[in-house]
């Protein structure tokens, strides 16, 4: 829930800091893709647009 709407009002900070969260407490990628999907939803367009930092922190979580 945290990252879904750290998307929609678009803070960066935050995206980042809870998709380590999720990683560290064992979320799968899918579940944070289906938050992406809910922020979308939500927020539209502006949203769509910055889930890519959710994408690049997940990325960056894996290594």
């Amino acid at each position: 829930m945290a990252l879904a709407i750290s998307i929609v009002t678009k803070c960066e900070p935050c995206m980042e800091w809870h998709v380590q969260q999720a990683h560290l407490a064992g979320a799968t990628d899918e579940e944070v893709y289906e938050t992406i999907d809910v922020a979308i939803e939500m927020g539209g367009g502006p949203a769509a647009a910055y889930s890519r930092f959710v994408l690049n922190a997940l990325d960056f979580h894996k290594e």
